[in-house]
């Protein structure tokens, strides 16, 4: 378990890709691919109740897409051990007093690292081998996306197709693909968390507040070919 500040940038809710579909995800993408994993595609999102083989290609825990002009990127991150948002949230939050815990303000927060920067310099040359390794990965990365909780505690994976990933992050994660040459990767890593109220602060009246996060629940290796 871990506990940092983060800035959650994205104030508006996200929309979860895929809630018109059964809240249960096909079981051929657990038999292919296991839990705790994120999966990646340039062929579109990879529906929640339909499993489609040729629409990610993987191999050894990593997904390969296609960087440069032209290309896309969607993900989804399937809970590790088959839980759902629920199970892990009531686990977190038992080591808290959740009489501080912000109402509305729980999270599911996805970083993402990359190998090189914008400029082809690099970044990331410890590439986490397990789920646990990437509790330890320090900075933000090239950035996060967050989606509200309250309407799919229920759920046990999470999706965003590339159009819903390019507006949450303002042209960023458009422009590193653009400039993704073969052999670059991505890390991908799936938290959840809260806002919890800390000491009050009689000056301003108000909570001083912090952010806590979960371990990794999810993650997984995108390269680029």
């Amino acid at each position: 378990m871990s506990l940092k500040k983060i800035s959650l940038f994205s104030m508006f809710v996200l929309l979860l890709i895929g809630l018109a579909y059964a809240k249960e995800y096909d079981k051929q993408y657990a038999k292919a691919y296991g839990t705790g994993i994120i999966i990646a595609s340039d062929k579109g999102l990879p529906l929640r109740d339909k499993f489609d083989k040729s629409q990610v290609e993987f191999k050894d825990g990593t997904s390969y897409v296609k960087g440069g002009a032209g290309a896309t990127f969607s993900f989804r991150a399937f809970l590790k051990d088959g839980k759902d948002y629920n199970y892990y949230m009531s686990k977190f939050k038992k080591g808290y007093d959740t009489k501080k815990i912000v109402e509305g303000s729980e999270r599911i927060v996805i970083t993402f690292w990359t190998s090189h920067s914008f400029r082809g310099d690099k970044e990331l040359e410890k590439w986490p081998a397990k789920l646990s390794d990437g509790d330890h990965l320090e900075g933000g990365g090239l950035g996060h996306m967050d989606f509200g909780m309250s309407e799919v505690m229920d759920y046990k994976d999470t999706g965003a197709d590339y159009e819903n990933i390019k507006t949450n992050f303002d042209g960023a994660f458009e422009n590193w693909l653009v400039n993704a040459k073969p052999g670059y990767k991505m890390y991908m890593l799936l938290r959840i968390g809260f806002v919890l109220n800390t000491t009050w602060d009689p000056i301003n009246q108000q909570w001083n507040t912090m952010w806590c996060q979960s371990e990794p629940l999810a993650a997984g290796t995108a390269e680029f070919r």
